[in-house]
């Protein structure tokens, strides 16, 4: 007879909905952090033992992949995915490490990585019951998965990418950063990756591989990147409007180890703009767009202020942009596109100087424009009855571009770029 046998599971969920387990319904579960990611599953006292759950934040370097051939049989084997969820063990969706051991005393104890997570079980109170008790520990370990959310599929793919990246280009040292990969001296996203994917997902495996094939290929294209000399890429430097935050994201994890001095060092090249965007500027070359940081302006033994004139220098060499228009209701509503791409994204022709008379050819009167992604430049008739449904789909496509700007509407006039 199984200890199985005649007794009850019960769902248990953490208080922010990320981690969930079956466990017996006569069991007391104690969660010992607020967002009961810290939780103790007691049996009652005659009994004596219990099963100890942690999940916490973790950085994963690419090297702990070496061993995935030792992951643990139980896990990977056993552990279940349903819509929604994604389970421990499933190698082919997330990257991930497990193990089992026995400690000196006799308990068990099983580690695995799980993206940007490492969850960590542990038996206690008597080694001997933990044994005896060992069919309904696993039975419980079964049933452990990790709700997904909009992020975690990103980092889902981040993790799949990663584990690619670390067998095809293992000196590159992929590592996770965030909401992207650290691999050589590039910063890898796959919000673009993402949207292809959830536009074709069986194709799935298809756009992965393609996609490191190209990531490995910049990567060995860009050996030299962060060494380039400024007499080669000054006529290749633009202006772009990019999110404050990124000024944020483009900071190493360790950042808090390092000096004041290199904390400066290490910032993004900026210049502060219009609602929340700042003016940064990019090095455009045929596979990649880099961002000046301030220790290329040490290399270059320049001013910033050179370098900003020159990236507007080059960016007004650039012929003014090209729309393509149509008019809707009647004709008392335009909206125009820009289609050229003649610069790093479309967005940088905000900041162009023709940009006003270029929307003059089209609009009779005032119009505003919007930048809701990195490659979107969004041209409208000024018609103040149109602008509550324009402000809805405008703050729609910008939220769900895979590289956000701004929801906000400006116009261009001729003397520069206001806030509508």
């Amino acid at each position: 007879m199984s200890i199985l046998e005649g007794i009850e599971f019960r769902g248990w969920t953490s208080r922010d909905g990320v981690v969930a387990m079956d466990c017996p319904a006569h069991w007391t579960v104690s969660e010992r952090a607020p967002q009961g990611n810290d939780v103790r599953f007691s049996s009652p006292p005659d009994d004596g033992v219990w099963l100890e759950l942690v999940c916490m934040p973790f950085t994963v370097p690419s090297s702990l992949y070496a061993g995935e051939s030792d992951v643990l049989a139980l896990l990977d084997g056993t552990l279940h995915y349903e819509p929604g969820t994604q389970s421990l063990g499933r190698s082919s969706a997330f990257a991930y490490l497990a193990c089992a051991a026995r400690n000196t005393v006799g308990h068990l104890s099983w580690a695995t990585m799980h993206m940007d997570r490492v969850v960590f079980f542990q038996t206690g109170g008597s080694a001997q019951r933990a044994q005896y008790f060992l069919p309904v520990i696993e039975r419980m370990l079964q049933s452990f998965r990790l709700n997904l959310s909009e992020s975690s599929e990103v980092a889902m793919l981040l993790g799949e990418v990663l584990k690619e990246l670390a067998a095809a280009a293992p000196h590159s040292n992929p590592k996770f950063a965030g909401d992207h990969l650290d691999v050589g001296s590039l910063q890898v996203r796959v919000d673009n990756l993402a949207l292809s994917i959830r536009r074709s997902p069986q194709q799935r495996t298809r756009l992965i591989r393609e996609f490191v094939q190209t990531t490995v290929s910049t990567l060995n294209s860009t050996a030299g990147l962060g060494e380039e000399q400024w007499r080669i890429v000054r006529n290749s430097i633009f202006p772009m409007v990019r999110p404050e935050s990124i000024l944020h994201q483009s900071k190493p994890q360790d950042v808090d180890q390092l000096s004041a001095a290199d904390k400066v060092r290490l910032q993004m090249m900026s210049t502060p703009w219009l609602a929340g965007l700042v003016i940064c500027y990019a090095i455009d070359s045929d596979r990649t767009l880099r961002f000046v940081q301030n220790h290329d302006l040490e290399r270059w033994g320049l001013d910033a202020d050179v370098v900003k004139r020159q990236a507007m220098r080059n960016l007004s060499k650039v012929r003014g942009p090209t729309f393509s228009s149509m008019c809707i209701k009647n004709g008392q509503f335009q909206v125009a596109e820009v289609t050229d791409n003649d610069l790093p994204a479309r967005s940088c022709w905000i900041l162009h100087p023709d940009l006003h008379k270029s929307l003059e050819r089209i609009f009779r009167g005032p119009s505003w424009i919007a930048v809701p992604g990195r490659d979107a430049l969004m041209a409208f008739s000024a018609n103040p009855d149109m602008r509550v449904g324009l402000q809805q789909r405008l703050t729609e496509d910008y939220r769900t571009s895979s590289h956000s700007i701004s929801d906000r509407l400006f116009e261009v006039r001729s003397d520069g770029v206001v806030l509508a």
